[in-house]
């Protein structure tokens, strides 16, 4: 007595088709209905005719018609089946009944509701955390007191309407009145409109309703199924969220949905998601609707705005000034591209907050950010607005002020560096400024910077300069041609020495180092070097384990560097790269001369023949007695 999902309902089966048409089906359903996916199970003609004989007598009357005083078969109570859900909205019968008619008679039609996004729309929502939100859009017949629908997904009736009147129409005779009530020829629009929100892009939508209360909570009853269908299962119109659109509405009883405007727009059925946002505009907050809406015409419940976009909007709200640069958005004059009229769970009713709600359109930039390992923290915490006008600007981009001084107003400690350097770094100043190296959407590289640090610093040192502290070379053929290379150099790190924004030190050195070839020993002149380097490489007269550069136990670096005219560690090594073992120089600045240093190695020590000496050597295991 009670069926399943596979087939149609068939307890008016005796109605639907003739004699004829049953036993052809029975006999190969595919000779009579192409798409059918009822098996041919090689029936008997006599199995057939007993099948026939057995259709034919379900014709769904509760009482035979004969037998009622003054009835006749059109007035006689014919039932479409039971309720599908008893707690769901009255007279929704599901697709499968639907189907079993219309898959004879529009089976492309059925084929393409079966293959869309519309059929299986409940499975994307079925588990999420606020699915009451998603109800009304993904599900049919949904009862919003209860949280029941008839079914899942968007079926035949979320577009038509309720079908169990409209059957009645068919099964007394009255296919015509089916028809109208159900027809789709016009106004489809309003139907769409819905569930499509044009102010919620259909890529967020989801994100947006998650961040709204809910807007009902879903009853756990266990359905009814005993309840006397009947005349008065007809929906009420009160309760009933779906408008039949057209001109006419044709009904069996005084049920007919309202064809006039009565109270107010915003009811739990009627505009219900226009208040469902945190963050409400004004007017809507008021419902004052007439602000903006004008009706057109009552009958089809049409509306039109009272002035176009964005003329509307800048009656209340201040017109932005004329600027050179402006949002592509706004001088289009498109408001609600960004903005939600109504309301919106986001300050400004914007549909979705910043930076998504940027990402909508600027995709590449969308990929870029989300892609970059190094990000920039200001885009995720305060979003683009951060930096950018998202209206108009006197800058390019719509910045909001010029950089660096947009950047500085952040990282406000490299703006000090940058006041207070004695010596300044040219591209912080020049050309795109804090841009020549970073890169303010992301980066795949550490500090955002553009590309790897020493390619950045190549990028500009690959020639020649002269510069207010004097000239540089070629750093990037230098550091080419040498093999042997100082550890930061190695590891690419030339900040490990220069500050990059400037820098009270020469050759913007991060700390203190002897610019002159002969220079009086202290710590303090050789901070640079020790922020790597142990001190007492130079502080121990004497030592067998600090350096190898010791006659016996005697250091040779104690020995060079205390003395009336000190050397500098630059006057033995290379600071960047050479061609020797530690860097050893191949010649040794003397005014304009160059004196060769003739170094040499052994494996227990060396020797060297600059011009300021003679031969000279060392050894680690057994001291040479210097003549």
């Amino acid at each position: 007595g009670q069926g399943g999902d596979v087939g149609p309902d068939i307890s008016n089966a005796g109605k639907l088709h003739d004699a004829e048409w049953h036993f052809k089906h029975f006999k190969d359903p595919k000779s009579v209905v192409s798409t059918s996916e009822m098996p041919s199970l090689d029936l008997s003609d006599q199995e057939a005719h007993l099948l026939t004989f057995l259709a034919m007598s379900l014709t769904g009357e509760t009482i035979p018609a004969e037998l009622l005083p003054g009835s006749s078969p059109q007035t006689a109570q014919l039932l479409p089946g039971e309720f599908l859900d008893p707690l769901a909205l009255k007279d929704f019968i599901g697709s499968t009944f639907c189907i079993g008619c219309h898959e004879g008679t529009h089976a492309d039609a059925v084929d393409g509701w079966r293959q869309s996004k519309m059929a299986s729309t409940y499975e994307r929502i079925k588990d999420e955390p606020v699915k009451e939100n998603c109800l009304p859009c993904h599900t049919t017949g949904l009862n919003p007191e209860t949280g029941h629908y008839s079914e899942e997904g968007v079926g035949c009736e979320a577009c038509h309407g309720p079908g169990r009147q409209a059957v009645k129409f068919v099964l007394a005779g009255k296919a015509g009145e089916h028809m109208k009530m159900l027809r789709m020829d016009r106004d489809s629009k309003l139907v769409c409109a819905r569930c499509h929100n044009p102010h919620v892009p259909i890529g967020t939508h989801a994100d947006y309703y998650r961040q709204l209360p809910p807007i009902f909570s879903v009853a756990s009853a266990t359905p009814v199924v005993e309840r006397e269908p009947g005349p008065d299962s007809a929906a009420d119109p009160a309760k009933t969220p779906w408008m039949p659109p057209g001109d006419t509405v044709v009904t069996a009883d005084d049920n007919a949905p309202p064809t006039t405007i009565e109270g107010g727009c915003v009811t739990s059925e009627c505009h219900a998601a226009t208040l469902l946002g945190t963050f409400k505009h004004g007017p809507t907050a008021q419902q004052q609707c007439r602000e903006c809406h004008r009706l057109v015409d009552e009958q089809k419940h049409r509306f039109e705005m009272v002035e176009p976009e964005p003329d509307l909007c800048y009656r209340c709200h201040d017109r932005p000034a004329d600027t050179p640069f402006t949002h592509g958005p706004v001088a289009l004059g498109w408001c609600t591209v960004c903005h939600d009229p109504h309301s919106a769970p986001n300050s400004f009713m914007l549909l979705e907050a910043p930076p998504k709600l940027c990402f909508t359109c600027h995709s590449v930039m969308k990929e870029h950010v989300q892609s970059a390992r190094a990000q920039h923290a200001v885009i995720e915490q305060e979003g683009c607005t951060a930096c950018h006008d998202p209206h108009r600007g006197d800058f390019k981009y719509q910045l909001k002020t010029e950089v660096p001084g947009l950047c500085l107003d952040c990282h406000e400690p490299i703006g000090e560096i940058i006041d207070t350097a004695i010596v300044a770094h040219e591209p912080v100043t020049t050309d795109r400024k804090c841009l020549n190296c970073h890169n303010p959407h992301g980066s795949d590289v550490p500090m955002i910077l553009v590309d790897v640090e020493m390619n950045l610093c190549l990028d500009c040192h690959d020639r020649p300069m002269v510069t207010p502290s004097g000239p540089i070379i070629d750093m990037k053929s230098w550091i080419e041609s040498n093999p042997e290379r100082h550890g930061p150099i190695r590891e690419s790190f030339c900040t490990g020495c220069h500050q990059p924004h400037g820098a009270q030190n020469f050759r913007i050195l991060e700390h203190e180092f002897p610019r002159k070839f002969y220079s009086p020993f202290s710590l303090e002149n050789y901070a640079l070097c020790f922020e790597c380097h142990e001190e007492t490489i130079v502080l121990d007269e004497r030592t067998t384990t600090l350096t190898g550069f010791r006659n016996g136990d005697k250091n040779l670096h104690y020995l060079h560097v205390n003395q009336e005219k000190g050397r500098t560690c630059r006057a033995c090594h290379e600071v960047h790269a050479g061609t020797k073992p530690k860097r050893i120089k191949d010649f040794v600045p003397f005014g304009e001369w160059e004196y060769p240093v003739n170094f040499e190695i052994n494996a227990d020590g060396g020797r060297c023949t600059p011009g300021c000496h003679v031969p000279r050597g060392y050894d680690r295991r057994q001291e040479i007695i210097q003549d």
